[in-house]
């Protein structure tokens, strides 16, 4: 079973629809609890911005913050955002892959599935917590 499965069998009350005709800029979407995304983004990409649109359906009022035009959009975007890291990677997963000998960073999201900018992302998320 892949990442985008897993969320699938995890979160039974969303939808999930591949797209390919999403617009480019804008990966994956959730519309009542229908996350559309395009499989032509790489995976190690698309399935932690999935978590993050159903962080979106978690986490925020249903309206379209696509904009990000007041700072309680921005807010209600970074919530999501760390949700959707928190499902994505948890943090005994993260932990144990921080403890792990790895030469660089690249080998690390390679092993957790995802890109570079995720891994920072979810490391910045910790340290931020004091974690």
């Amino acid at each position: 079973m892949n990442k985008i499965e897993q969320l699938e069998s995890n979160w039974p009350d969303y939808k999930f629809i591949a797209d390919s005709s999403m617009p480019i800029g804008l990966p994956a979407l959730n519309v009542n609890d229908k996350v559309y995304w395009n499989p032509n983004v790489p995976f190690n990409t698309i399935w932690t911005i999935i978590a993050e649109e159903i962080g979106h359906g978690e986490t925020t009022s249903c309206h379209d913050i696509t904009r990000q035009l007041t700072p309680q959009e921005w807010k209600e975007e970074r919530t999501a955002r760390d949700f959707g890291l928190e499902i994505a990677i948890p943090f005994n997963t993260f932990r144990r892959t921080l403890t792990s000998y790895y030469d660089n960073d690249w080998e690390a999201a390679n092993d957790l599935e995802i890109d570079l900018n995720t891994l920072h992302a979810r490391k910045e998320l910790y340290d931020k917590r004091g974690i």
